[in-house]
């Protein structure tokens, strides 16, 4: 498998934001079209999301978190992505982690 592109839905729409709080739909499509995807969420987005779960009583009010298809990563960068990305394919993880579209 050979990645054609890598679509990161935040890019470009000015919601890339600062690298603590990010979130974002990363989808890989490969030379055959086929299309795979998964969420990237920063470490820092995680405490944000868990906070906000205590204040409005979900998750068991942040007892805990859950997503389906979640990377974290520390550094939300493309160049960061695309090394994750990479290293799953090396490594024999990415359909474990990646969803097909």
């Amino acid at each position: 498998m050979k990645i054609e592109r890598i679509h990161i839905s935040s890019e470009g729409t000015g919601e890339y934001g600062p690298i603590e709080a990010f979130i974002s739909d990363v989808v890989v499509v490969f030379d055959d079209q086929v299309k795979y995807a998964a969420s990237f969420l920063s470490y820092g987005k995680i405490k944000m999301l868990i906070r906000e779960n205590r204040l409005a009583g979900k998750c068991l009010s942040g007892k805990y978190f859950w997503m389906k298809n979640m990377v974290l990563i520390d550094r939300c960068k493309r160049e960061d992505i695309e090394l994750v990305i990479q290293d799953l394919l090396d490594e024999g993880d990415f359909k474990a982690v990646f969803r097909k579209l």
